[in-house]
Formats: C-alpha cells, sequence, structure tokens
C-alpha cells in the first residue's frame, strides 16, 4: 500500500516523477501510474491505488483542469477527505476547477509544504524543520529509476521470442516488478518447445535443457532422458519388447512417455490384438496377417506399410498415416478412420463393413473390389478415388452431402450401391449446382442384339450418362407399350440399335414414330441411330430413307476394341450437354 497518489497530466510526466522521488527519500512510499505493470484492467488498477492511499496529491498544470482522469481522481479524493492540491506557477490558485479551489493549495516546487501536508494525512511523525529545507528536489530513488527503466525496456521486447533476449532482461532487472512478466513469457515459451520436442529424440530433449533447464517443463524432460538411457534403442529392440506380449507392451507404454519406433520391422502373422500403438513409427513395416483386432494406432505413421490380410477389426486408425499402404484383403470392419491418410493405399478386396471414415484422405487410394456394408463415408472427397465403379456392396451405407458435394460426379455404380434412389442420382447435379454433363436416353434394341446393348448401356452409365432400356428398367407387370411410351417421352435421347434382326422388329418402327414426333414437339434432334450391320443402307422402306438421310453411328466392327471405343466416344460426344 502506498502512502501517496500523485494524480497528473500525462503531458507533464516530468513533474510527477521528481515529486516521486522527493517524497520517495524522506520515506514515503509512491505510487503512480510508471507502477502499472501490463496486464489486467488500467482503471481498475488505478482504482484500486487511489482507494489505498492516505494522501492523494494533484499536480495542477494548464493540461490537469482539462483532464477527465485528474478531476476523477482529484473528486474521489476530495469525497474522502485526502486531497493535496500543489499547482505550477502558471497556475493561479482561482483557476484550480471548483470545487478543489476551496482547499489550499501549494505552489509544486515548494516541497516542504506538501511534505508537511501528507505526514498530516499520513499520521507520520513530521520531519525536523532544518531537515525538510534540505530536501533535494532530483536526488533519484534508485528503486524508482530501476523499475521505470524496466517498464520502458519490457515495452521493448514483450513480443519477443528470442530466449537470450529474455534472459538478458531478466539478469538486468530481476528485482524489479516488471520481472514477473518476462519469467511468464519464457515459461510459455518453455511449454511451446517442450510441445514440439520429440519424446524419442535425444537430441532434441538435450538441446531444449540446455536452453529451457531453469523451466518448469526441464524435470519432465530430465526424466524422460534418464527413462531413455534404459530404454530400447532401435527399432529392433521395441520389436522384441512388444513380441512380449501385448500386455508387457501396454504396461511399459503406459509409464514412459515415448513414441516407439518400428520403422521397417517385421510383425507379419503376430497377434497384437489390443495393443497401443499410439504414435508408433511403423513406416515399411510388415503387417501381414498380422492380428491388429481392437488396436490403437492413433496419430501412429503406417506409410508403405504391408497389412495385406492383416485383422483391424474394431481398430483406432484416427489421424492416422497410411500413405501408400498395402491393405488389400485387409479386416476395417467397424474400425475408426476419423481423420486418416489413405493417399494411394491399396485396398483391393478389403473389408469396410461398419467402419467409419470421417475426414479421410483418398486422394488416389483404390478400393477395387472392397466390401461395403453400412460403411461411413463423411465429409470425405472420392474424386480421385480408384474403382469406386468396383466396390461390392453387401448392404447400403452412408454418404454425406458434404462428400457427395466434395467429390463431385461419382460412378453410377457405385452411387446405386450405396442405395441413393435414381431419382436423387438424377437430380443430384442441381442439388450440387453442378451442370448437367450428358443428356438422358432411351436405347431401342432387338433382344437378338441384347450382347451389345448390354455393353453400351453399362459403358454409359460409367460416363455419367442416364440410360434407360427394357432389360433393366422394365417394372414387373407393366404394360410394355405404355412403359416404353413413357421412357422416349422422359428421356433427352433415343439411341436406335439398327441391324438385320431389329430392323424386322415391330417395336422398332413403333418407337422410330415416337421419337420422329417428340423431335417435332421439341424441336430438337433426339434420334441418334446406330447401325451394327449394312441392313438399314439396304432396305427400301420410306421410314428407312428417312434414317439414311441423317448420320448414323458405325458400330458394325464393335466386336473389335479400338474400333468399338471410337465409336463410342462419338456417341458418348453426341450426348455431352454443350456449354453455352
Amino acid at each position: 500500500m502506498a502512502d501517496v497518489f500523485i494524480s497528473y497530466s500525462t503531458q507533464r510526466r516530468e513533474l510527477a516523477e521528481t515529486l516521486a522521488l522527493d517524497l520517495s527519500v524522506v520515506g514515503l512510499t509512491v505510487w503512480w501510474d510508471t507502477s502499472l505493470l501490463p496486464v489486467g484492467s488500467f482503471r481498475e488498477e488505478i482504482d484500486y491505488q487511489l482507494g489505498l492511499a492516505d494522501a492523494v496529491v494533484v499536480i495542477w498544470t494548464p493540461e490537469a483542469i482539462r483532464s477527465m482522469w485528474v478531476l476523477a481522481e482529484a473528486d474521489h479524493a476530495l469525497r474522502n477527505h485526502k486531497l493535496i492540491n500543489t499547482r505550477v506557477p502558471e497556475i493561479e490558485p482561482w483557476r484550480i476547477p471548483m470545487p478543489f479551489n476551496q482547499i489550499n493549495s501549494a505552489e509544486l516546487t515548494n516541497r516542504a509544504a506538501i511534505i508537511a501536508a501528507v505526514d498530516k494525512l499520513t499520521r507520520r511523525r513530521p520531519l525536523r524543520p532544518e531537515a525538510l529545507q534540505t530536501v533535494p528536489t532530483r536526488i533519484a530513488s534508485e528503486k524508482a529509476i530501476l523499475n521505470s527503466l524496466a517498464l520502458d525496456s519490457w515495452q521493448k521486447i514483450r513480443s519477443t521470442n528470442d530466449v537470450a533476449e529474455l534472459r538478458g532482461f531478466l539478469k538486468e532487472f530481476g528485482d524489479t516488478a516488471i520481472a514477473e512478466l518476462a519469467q511468464d513469457a519464457l515459461a510459455a515459451m518453455s511449454r511451446a518447445a517442450w510441445r514440439r520436442t520429440k519424446r524419442t529424440d535425444r537430441a532434441e530433449i538435450v538441446s531444449f535443457i540446455q536452453t529451457y533447464g531453469d523451466q518448469e517443463d526441464a524435470s519432465e524432460a530430465r526424466d524422460i532422458l534418464t527413462a531413455l538411457a534404459n530404454q530400447p534403442r532401435t527399432a529392433r529392440d521395441y520389436r522384441d519388447l512388444l513380441l512380449q506380449g501385448v500386455a508387457v507392451w501396454n504396461d511399459w507404454r503406459r509409464d514412459n512417455s515415448i513414441y516407439p519406433v518400428l520403422e521397417g520391422v517385421d510383425l507379419s502373422g503376430q497377434n497384437l490384438g489390443g495393443a497401443n500403438l499410439s504414435h508408433a513409427d511403423l513406416r515399411g513395416a510388415n503387417l501381414s496377417k498380422a492380428n491388429l483386432v481392437g488396436a490403437i494406432l492413433d496419430d501412429a505413421d503406417l506409410s508403405a506399410c504391408n497389412l495385406d490380410l492383416a485383422d483391424l477389426h474394431q481398430a483406432s486408425l484416427i489421424r492416422a498415416l497410411l500413405r501408400n499402404a498395402r491393405m488389400n484383403l485387409a479386416n476395417l470392419a467397424r474400425a475408426d478412420l476419423d481423420g486418416t491418410d489413405l493417399s494411394g493405399a491399396k485396398l483391393n478386396g478389403a473389408s469396410l463393413g461398419r467402419a467409419v471414415l470421417r475426414n479421410v484422405v483418398f486422394s488416389n487410394a483404390d478400393l477395387t473390389d472392397t466390401f461395403l456394408e453400412e460403411t461411413v463415408f463423411a465429409n470425405v472427397n472420392l474424386a480421385s478415388t480408384i474403382g469406386l465403379d468396383n466396390c461390392r456392396h453387401i448392404s447400403p451405407s452412408t454418404v454425406d452431402y458434404r462428400t457427395q458435394l466434395r467429390s463431385g460426379s461419382l460412378p453410377l455404380t457405385f452411387l446405386r450401391g450405396v442405395g441413393l434412389p435414381d431419382i436423387q442420382i438424377d437430380y443430384m447435379p442441381a442439388l450440387l449446382n453442378q451442370p448437367i454433363q450428358h443428356y438422358s436416353c432411351f436405347i431401342s434394341y432387338s433382344t437378338k442384339d441384347q450382347n451389345f446393348a448390354d455393353r453400351l448401356h453399362s459403358d454409359l452409365q460409367n460416363k455419367g450418362v442416364r440410360c434407360w432400356f427394357a432389360p433393366h428398367d422394365m417394372p414387373i407387370g407393366g404394360k410394355i407399350l405404355d412403359e416404353i411410351d413413357a421412357a422416349i417421352r422422359l428421356r433427352d435421347k433415343v439411341l436406335l440399335i439398327l441391324s438385320a434382326q431389329s430392323i424386322v422388329s415391330d417395336w422398332v418402327e413403333d418407337e422410330l414414330s415416337k421419337a420422329f414426333e417428340e423431335e417435332r414437339k421439341r424441336e430438337q434432334t433426339v434420334l441418334l441411330p446406330l447401325r451394327l450391320d449394312d441392313a438399314i443402307m439396304e432396305l427400301n422402306e420410306a421410314w428407312a430413307a428417312k434414317l439414311r438421310a441423317r448420320h448414323i453411328g458405325d458400330f458394325r466392327r464393335w466386336k473389335e476394341h479400338d474400333e468399338y471405343q471410337k465409336s463410342f466416344e462419338r456417341v458418348l460426344r453426341d450426348l455431352t450437354v454443350k456449354k453455352p
């Protein structure tokens, strides 16, 4: 608690400083705003000190009489009967604001009068008159000066990240009130550095101790360094410890804050069910056929690891790195892969039944023949994932809106496999604010050309073209002619497969007439004829002549892969919606 609180305008700081030093010389404790620490509430601290002081000395200057702060502090002092008015020569007593001018004032240079007034309020034993005459006006209090210098220095370095700079400050100003702030800053830097320090890296730990040896975290660092001296040093040492049994391994992990290094070790076929392998370095390790049921692999690095045929049922792989890992035929049923990185991983034939795939990175991951059963895809991007059209769907899965939005156009076989209804698939581009890329179409053909129709239908579906033809979409018990008529009207285009068999079909001519009728109504091309032989070119019918007047896709050599692909690309181009 200070004896004296000095109230003044900051524009005349030097007046307050010399007065504070002179009062300190005669044994009075003084509070003025250089004692403020750069923490907490400025206003609250001033109110607190103002209330504690026995005397409040107000220095009235032209600036002070206009200062709301000085006026407020003077009002507090007056109401609590501890106001001492002082003034500079240019301020006459009558210029002191009312009602404060009702209290006698002394010129600021009259230190004896000021000290006597303070003694009266603080009930100190007054100094002898001769002692008052010898009070110097500019004798500095060493502590006050040091605090002032420390505050100025701290303002310059308070945002520093340089440990040496903080230690230099503490060496010079360690006995001041400001030193506590520097100690707090150093402690915060120590905590941040310790969080970044690898618990398995002896060199990093030693470096930390050398830099922050006097900080609280250094105690834990020294304990770990001591433990490391008696701990496994190589991947083989860690492997030998793990092979002593999961119980022994888990007890050791519980007692040691060390991240084990098992890089490149051979653990194929081992029973590691329930093992705590979190944060483990397992890069390039061989875990094929290993039992990892219920294992904890959170934050583990399994990049380029071999997990073929491994059993990871109910394992936790949260934030694990599995980049370029081999996981063919692995069992990941009910596994938690929240935040897992599967970039470039091979999961051919793996089981992901009821697995949670939230925030997973699937960049170039291969899911060919992967089994899905109530699998959850949440907030993932499947755009570059390989083999989605070949996934094996045991039952529907969940693909949330964020996944659909991030992934864009996905294979229809995948979307149907996870259980999305056709109506939702049809409207998905609109729901995701994506332009429609292809026209929908109805395939008209003779059942004797079934093989070609199946191939064309499958290839178009895989390219994102919505197709309809009787064997796949005709409702059981539906009226055949009515269903076909509705299909033609609802689709954008009609692909008419022309062959020696189809041109004698009763349906083909009827479907052809419906297609021509749609063209008249829509005033745009609807019919896209495709021929498998030369029969249409030789047919002497009016409708055949009308067809020959337009381009007919040539699939006569459709059984030859390259020729089929060239003709198919032309059809796909004709079914592609032109951008405006």
